[in-house]
């Protein structure tokens, strides 16, 4: 709970290791669901860890992109 937290601290201040984290806090997740019989859990949180690599990647091609033209002024990534 402290990492999906700290996630969400990093998300709202739009660092791109916000993804890192919460890829981390599926991985952790999806097993411990699966060994208490909650698969169905599980399968949500598999569902989670593709939208955390999709979103990785998103941010990672807009960083790219800002990169790219210079703008250091209103920068949505840090």
């Amino acid at each position: 709970m402290v990492l999906s937290l700290v996630a969400h601290v990093y998300l709202m201040g739009r660092y791109v290791e916000s993804w890192y984290v919460w890829i981390a806090v599926d991985v952790i997740y999806i097993p411990l669901f699966a060994s208490r019989g909650l698969y169905l859990t599980s399968g949500l949180y598999a569902a989670f860890l593709g939208m955390a690599v999709v979103g990785l990647r998103n941010f990672q091609q807009i960083h790219r992109a800002q990169s790219m033209s210079g703008s250091a002024t209103g920068s949505a990534l840090r």
